[in-house]
């Protein structure tokens, strides 16, 4: 799987809306995957609980009819979900076309619902004579179609904007792995890092990175004269450096440094020890990172 996908990345036939499309696809498929996992644990979760009650009030759990009622509704929100991952590749929401295209999701939303409540009923009475013995009613006694389904559609609506979120979620995560991987062989080859700032890309002579620091969910980092503020983890940052060859050393969870940036080291409280650098920033090194500032 992963040698097809990267010879897929490296073929020039394959356009880049494509590739973004498959990776795409594939992150949706493990999104479904996992929510499949889910369904399945609260589903037995919710079988075991009807019969718990049950058993508590003195009655005897119809098996077949509380494991029927919910695995037939969970199987066709699953099915469903494949839907909603197509209309995701091929009409994604993001925050620069939600007025144009907020209303295809809600009709999209509106059609989960109506599709999960008629294949539901489907399956429940094609399995209810079977495992039952008895037909199928929808509506029982008491209560109206209308009711029914707007008790089934306040549910799907969170099943749909959840499944949407962790879908997008998970193809968001991909397409971050994605510009890493992208950064990593950029400063391999050309030993300069790639850095999103805002909506702009700064590349930067990874030899000349004198320091940097973790801020949140930023990166703060010096390069001749300058600071910059980039958006990633001072893990991808030292990932990046490492690939480009860069002498820097990480010294601190939240700091690390050029090699040839240290003008001195001197002793701190506490057994640990801070760093002069060249610019005149003092930098602290904590004793789990000591042994790996070596000068030799």
């Amino acid at each position: 799987m992963v040698l097809m996908q990267q010879s897929e990345e490296n073929n020039p036939a394959i356009s880049a809306l494509e590739h973004a499309q498959r990776r795409e696809l594939s992150a949706g498929l493990a999104a479904i995957l996992t929510l499949g996992i889910f369904l399945t644990v609260t589903t037995i979760v919710e079988v075991l609980s009807h019969i718990s009650e049950a058993e508590r009030v003195g009655k005897m759990p119809i098996w077949g009819q509380v494991l029927t009622g919910e695995v037939t509704s969970r199987v066709v929100i699953l099915l469903l979900l494949f839907g909603l991952l197509i209309l995701m590749i091929r009409t994604p929401l993001n925050l620069d076309n939600w007025r144009r295209r907020l209303p295809v999701y809600l009709l999209a939303m509106i059609a989960f619902s109506v599709l999960h409540v008629v294949l539901m009923v489907l399956l429940r009475k094609i399995c209810w004579p079977v495992f039952i013995g008895a037909a199928y009613d929808f509506v029982p006694s008491g209560s109206s179609l209308l009711g029914e389904f707007v008790y089934e559609f306040r549910k799907d609506v969170v099943s749909f904007w959840t499944a949407f979120a962790v879908i997008g979620l998970f193809q968001h995560n991909a397409t971050l792995q994605q510009e890493l991987a992208g950064a990593r062989q950029e400063a391999r080859q050309f030993s300069r890092l790639t850095l999103k700032c805002g909506g702009r890309s700064i590349f930067l002579d990874a030899h000349q990175i004198e320091w940097a620091k973790a801020a949140g969910n930023y990166v703060e980092l010096f390069s001749q004269g300058k600071t910059h503020l980039a958006r990633m983890t001072l893990t991808a940052l030292e990932d990046q450096l490492v690939a480009a060859g860069a002498d820097t050393v990480r010294v601190h969870r939240s700091w690390l440094v050029n090699r040839k940036a240290i003008e001195q080291i001197r002793p701190a409280a506490a057994g640990d020890q801070q760093l002069l650098l060249t610019s005149e920033m003092q930098v602290p090194v904590s004793r789990r990172y000591r042994d790996r500032l070596s000068l030799d």
